[in-house]
C-alpha cells in the first residue's frame, strides 16, 4: 500500500509515468538520491547555495566524500530536494508527506 501510494505521489509530483510493478525500483533510485544529497548537506565542510542550487567545498572534500552517486552534485545541487524530502522525510506526526496535498508540490 505504501508503495503505491509513493508511486503516485512520484507520478504527481513529476509527471512520470511508469507501470506500477516498476515503483520500487523507481522509489529506490530516489531514495539513493535522497540519502546521498542529504549526506552531503550534514557534512560541515559542504554549503549548499540554495538560490542559484550549486554545493560549494573544497576539492579535498569531495575527495573525501568517496561516494560515487555524489559526483552528479559537483556542479549543481538537486533541483527537487524538496520533493525528496515530502517522499523520505517524517512530519512531527511522524506521518510521510508532511501533511501537504500530493498534488501542491511543484515539479
Amino acid at each position: 500500500m505504501a508503495l503505491l501510494f509513493a508511486g503516485r505521489a512520484i507520478t504527481r509530483m513529476w509527471g512520470w509515468e511508469f507501470k506500477q510493478e516498476t515503483y520500487a525500483w523507481h522509489l529506490e533510485r530516489l531514495r539513493t538520491r535522497y540519502l546521498t544529497f542529504k549526506g552531503i548537506l550534514e557534512n560541515p565542510r559542504f554549503h549548499w547555495d540554495v538560490e542559484n542550487n550549486i554545493l560549494h567545498a573544497p576539492y579535498d572534500a569531495w575527495v573525501a566524500l568517496a561516494n560515487p552517486f555524489a559526483d552528479s552534485y559537483i556542479k549543481r545541487g538537486e533541483p527537487q530536494w524538496e520533493s525528496l524530502k515530502f517522499i523520505f522525510e517524517p512530519n512531527e506526526e511522524g506521518r510521510w508527506g508532511h501533511g501537504h496535498k500530493i498534488d501542491s508540490i511543484s515539479r
